[in-house]
């Protein structure tokens, strides 16, 4: 049982596909209300961890606790209810659904529905939700700036939409922690800022957020604190500029 002011603990943690050990042993402690960055090269395992803690692998050996709560032993759709949310690299997104219902899809899992209620109070209890439900996911969108993209379909939008509609998605249901897997993946400068100024803004939310980033200066930028992982292990770990002068993630990382 661990007891900590950590909103995320994970203790020897494994994940291995046959012989490859995707995560080898790996310790990291998330503060609460911090945004926490996670690098690496290609295969480090960065996107296993994100796909572990939140239900998707089922670790080979560790323990994963949240809110001092072990998960672990959880499925996806249990973890996301005690207030996980995350993106995904590839932007994935339901595109034959229009934008709003994209976020609106993400909030049902949320949303506890009596089968019995609805069938007696159709025409109040459903309405009502859905108008409730509408409401919030525009106010996602907007606050990642795409108010007017309501009832565009989700097919017609560029990546880089698409990976603000993911943005709106995580948001909407008011997680506890948001893990962000490359969401300035694609992007230009501009772009990039956009999107680093909405996860300021979701922190400011007192929402913490663990960022996987091939863009360095992003999460130089960005974070309060850095874990390097090098082949499933941590490499490095510390604050931004203790991280950035570790020899050993120059080597690996770098290439210096």
């Amino acid at each position: 049982m661990v007891e900590n002011d950590d909103i995320l603990t994970v203790q020897n943690l494994s994940k291995h596909f046959g012989g490859v050990k995707a995560l080898d042993k790996l310790d990291l402690n998330i503060h609460r209300n911090n945004i926490h960055g996670i690098i690496g090269p290609n295969g480090a395992g960065k996107t296993t961890f994100f796909n572990v803690v939140t239900g998707i692998l089922e670790p080979t050996q560790g323990e994963i606790y949240f809110q001092n709560k072990r998960i672990d032993n959880l499925n996806v759709e249990e973890i996301a209810k005690m207030g996980i949310s995350r993106t995904f690299q590839k932007g994935s997104i339901v595109e034959d659904m229009n934008v709003v219902n994209n976020v609106k899809a993400a909030m049902y899992l949320y949303n506890d529905i009596n089968p019995i209620k609805d069938f007696f109070l159709r025409h109040f209890s459903i309405s009502n939700r859905e108008k409730d439900m509408r409401e919030k996911a525009l106010e996602s969108l907007k606050f990642v700036g795409l108010e007017g993209y309501s009832d565009r379909w989700a097919d017609d939008l560029m990546w880089v939409e698409r990976q603000l509609l993911q943005l709106a998605r995580a948001i909407v249901v008011n997680p506890n922690l948001i893990m962000l897997d490359e969401p300035a993946s694609g992007m230009d400068s501009k772009e990039t800022e956009q999107v680093k100024d909405i996860i300021k803004k979701i922190n400011r939310r007192g929402i913490t957020v663990i960022v996987i980033s091939h863009d360095v200066n992003l999460v130089m930028d960005l974070c309060d604190r850095i874990t390097a992982i090098n082949f499933g292990t941590k490499l490095s770990e510390g604050k931004p500029e203790e991280v950035k002068n570790d020899p050993d993630l120059l080597e690996a990382y770098l290439g210096e």
